[in-house]
């Protein structure tokens, strides 16, 4: 644990060094240019997997709430109007549709990739290679969403057939399960707002991040070393949330005087630069956990023996 701090030290001195804030706004650009077509797919592929658009638009939005300043709901509410056009405008949506959207949404992760190999020199996250790994995160991506969507109405479906099965009915009768009995009797969808907090949101970021940084770095740092790098992009990533509102209240008279109704455009973009800044940042401790592991604590080419 000791040696924790020092990783993060070295990590700000490597952002700073490969100017981690240019990179995180180039990658601002194209999240700018694939949010909407990445968003649309999700929420297409989500509700065709639930079988309803509506309850995935919704649902989605919910969860993506905790990913925005609670001060300036006004970004989520435009960037919710700007899709429902395309969402519910009653096109059919083909396999070609889907290619196209996959198409647009590789710019993010191209620039995510060049980012990577700007901070680190290493070519391999520039190879072909890295657009199927970009494919990958997007279905797991949307896999995961659709478990933790289709979640509550399952535990239901479970929980009924247990009652007409008759199996909760031999269960009261035993004594020792009487309690755990009186428990699932009590369950209803109400009892899963747990799922919808900005408790289990935060878990559900960490647990994701913690996975991706361990993906991009094609799993050469530990579940341990990963789950450092998210912490830290999450715990900055909640601070920034409830203290966006102080640069909130100081511009937002002068963005509205000087864009008027798409001053939450800005805001917006803002909001994802910083976002992307905090990815970067986590993406440099990672490097340094891949250099020195906290197993090892030197670096690995010093661990290399002498010829």
């Amino acid at each position: 644990m000791k040696r924790i701090p020092k990783r993060f030290k070295e990590a700000i001195l490597l952002f700073n060094k490969k100017k981690g804030s240019s990179l995180a706004a180039s990658s601002s650009f194209y999240v700018i240019l694939s949010i909407v077509p990445l968003s649309l797919l999700f929420i297409r592929m989500v509700g065709i997997a639930l079988g309803d658009l509506g309850k995935s638009e919704k649902e989605i939005f919910v969860l993506a709430g905790g990913l925005f300043p609670n001060a300036a709901p006004e970004m989520l509410m435009q960037f919710k109007r700007l899709l429902a056009g395309p969402l519910f405008g009653g096109g059919t949506f083909t396999v070609i549709n889907t290619v196209i959207l996959l198409i647009t949404g590789f710019g993010l992760f191209n620039s995510i990739w060049n980012g990577l190999y700007l901070m680190t020199d290493d070519k391999s996250h520039t190879s072909k290679w890295k657009y199927l790994q970009g494919m990958g995160i997007i279905a797991i991506s949307i896999s995961s969403l659709i478990f933790l969507l289709a979640l509550p109405p399952i535990l239901m479906g479970a929980l009924t057939f247990l009652k007409k099965s008759g199996a909760i009915d031999y269960m009261q009768s035993v004594q020792a399960l009487g309690g755990f009995v009186d428990w699932l009797n009590t369950i209803n969808l109400t009892s899963f707002k747990f799922l919808r907090s900005n408790m289990f949101v935060g878990l559900l970021i960490l647990g994701y991040f913690t996975f991706l940084y361990r993906w991009f770095f094609r799993f050469k740092i530990t579940w341990r070393e990963s789950f450092f790098s998210s912490f830290t992009f999450v715990f900055f990533l909640l601070l920034a949330k409830n203290l966006f509102w102080i640069y909130f209240t100081n511009a937002r008279t002068t963005l509205v005087a000087n864009y008027g109704d798409y001053y939450t455009f800005i805001l917006a973009c803002t909001w994802i630069f910083l976002v992307m800044c905090l990815f970067f940042f986590g993406a440099c401790l990672s490097y340094q956990f891949q250099k020195y592991p906290l197993d090892i604590g030197l670096p690995i080419e010093d661990n290399k023996p002498n010829d």
